[in-house]
């Protein structure tokens, strides 16, 4: 399709990967989402266009999850309507790959002609290609060969639409089905109480890895606890999951009028509509959770916004330092200062942190990382002293996720969350990726850390206080893991929380990756 060929769109920006989050041109996109149909034939004459005008004005939603393939009038509504669409590409019959010759190329042609026809268009925002495939099928064709099917169908649908996103719906008793190219990590989850819920969703965060997690359906049956519980149930969960950094949720579904495998369902009701489209109470709560949420972080409302010092330590690094510093002067937290450790009294970083008027720029003493995050934290008037990179971008609620963890679990004396690489281009761009010694937290469990590199860590400074700062015999590397070594032994918890992330440029070289390896070992 020609760009002549769109419709008049809402949508200015294609939705596109930043991390563990959405986004779209500039900004972090928050998905919510409704799952739409399939429907009975016949059911909406117009194909389901005035039903997308209704979850749009009277939901909230920004996105629609259709089950099969929808119409170019549908997809030009969305759009003008400023709605997104996730399609689940029809390929249910995976299991016959093993068994019928020529299936896999069957479907293959089947995936790229349906995502040549909607190439580019303003209301994509990505594909499923397939959906909670059964644990029998999994076990006929074994996990290994299924997950090489879904990578190549991924692989398909990424040569023709290169700027399409791409994932497969899971479940959680098919958890370790996932295609390692995948764009996003999609999940399916039907829980029956939050904190039910909250221990899957930090389970699955780290599945996920540095990769958005999505939730591709989240339902409750009405027949089941009753329509009032049905929308207290399913906006707490929304709040759950916004608490979790999720990158969003697909409500499951807009009706109780539902076509599962060419039957009607008649006993399940998961729908936000009664069967005659009337509307059930959880349409209105959804809409008020949802109101005023553009971004993950918004969900986040910290106690007290304690004071936070962002303590940046650097050495000769003028050439990464502009992205950083622009990125956390720009955070969206209250009450913050910045403090920016010059090692070596680089006139060039000077004349940089000059430009800044937050940015306290601080003389070091040529004495190595461990003295400089000292000096920083000496110089810091915050509670919380949070220490990153000179080459690292921090996203725009980074502080509150950090705040949030630290004030859920007065416990805690440290927090951290992941660091993001640039993603590999090349094939030697992949290969030093997938090398071992990368920088990367090491966790406990689910929410509790051994290590939090010092690119992305927070301290109480009362922790800081009584460990005595960081080991000053540690000039290049490994101070961080002393601390945490020592913070440990003291008793004291290190939290981790999946969306508190920042990004790092990947250093593509062979020299750079080797000189990084032999600082950490001499450490």
């Amino acid at each position: 399709m020609s760009s002549t060929e769109f419709p008049v769109s809402a949508i200015s920006d294609p939705l596109c990967v930043r991390g563990k989050f959405f986004g779209a041109g500039a900004e972090m996109t928050l998905i919510k989402g409704v799952s739409f149909g399939p429907f009975p034939a016949g059911t909406f004459p117009d194909g389901g266009c005035d039903q997308a005008g209704k979850i749009g004005e009277c939901l909230g939603a920004n996105t629609i999850r259709v089950d099969e393939v929808p119409t170019m009038e549908f997809m030009h509504t969305c759009a003008g309507l400023g709605l997104r669409v996730f399609i689940t590409l029809p390929l249910d019959h995976l299991h016959e790959f093993s068994t019928g010759e020529g299936e896999f190329e069957k479907a293959g042609e089947s995936l790229a002609t349906i995502v040549s026809q909607f190439r580019g268009h303003p209301a994509l925002a990505g594909y499923f290609v397939g959906n909670e495939i059964e644990t029998t099928v999994i076990r006929w064709m074994g996990i290994s060969n299924l997950i090489e099917e879904l990578e190549q169908l991924i692989e398909i649908g990424h040569e023709v639409d290169p700027g399409a996103l791409f994932s497969y719906a899971n479940s959680l008793a098919t958890e370790n089905l996932l295609p390692r190219n995948q764009d996003f990590v999609a999940f399916n989850l039907y829980p029956k109480s939050g904190e039910e819920l909250a221990t899957d969703l930090a389970h699955l965060q780290n599945l996920a890895g540095d990769k958005p997690l999505l939730i591709s359906r989240l339902g409750v049956d009405s027949s089941v606890v009753g329509e009032e519980v049905q929308a207290d149930l399913l906006a707490g969960f929304i709040e759950c999951c916004g608490a979790a950094g999720v990158a969003g949720t697909v409500v499951f579904s807009w009706s109780d009028l539902r076509v599962s495998r060419g039957q009607t369902v008649g006993t399940r009701h998961f729908g936000m509509c009664r069967r005659d489209q009337s509307q059930k109470p959880v349409i209105e709560k959804i809409r008020e959770i949802w109101k005023g949420k553009h971004r993950p972080g918004d969900f986040l409302r910290p106690s007290r916004a304690c004071r936070m010092s962002v303590i940046v330590c650097t050495e000769r690094g003028s050439e990464h330092l502009v992205p950083c510093l622009d990125s956390l002067t720009s955070l969206d937290y209250p009450d913050y200062e910045i403090l920016l450790v010059n090692e070596d009294a680089d006139l060039r970083v000077e004349e940089i942190a000059a430009t800044y008027p937050m940015v306290q720029s601080i003389a070091g003493e040529g004495k190595g990382v461990g003295a400089s995050r000292n000096r920083g934290a000496a110089a810091a008037t915050g509670e919380i002293l949070v220490y990153t990179g000179d080459d690292c971008v921090a996203g725009k609620d980074w502080l509150k996720w950090i705040v949030h963890l630290l004030s859920e679990e007065v416990g805690i004396g440290g927090v951290g969350g992941p660091i993001v690489a640039s993603r590999p281009e090349t094939s030697r761009q992949a290969i030093i990726t997938a090398a071992p010694g990368a920088v990367v937290q090491v966790l406990l469990s689910d929410t509790r850390a051994e290590y939090l590199p010092g690119y992305n860590f927070a301290i109480r400074r009362t922790v800081w206080e009584e460990l005595g700062g960081f080991n000053l015999s540690f000039v290049d590397a490994g101070g961080d893991v002393d601390f945490c070594w020592r913070a440990i032994e003291k008793g004291i918890a290190l939290g981790f929380h999946p969306a508190a992330q920042v990004r790092r440029p990947q250093r593509y070289s062979f020299g750079s990756y080797l000189k990084d390896q032999v600082n950490h070992g001499c450490a």
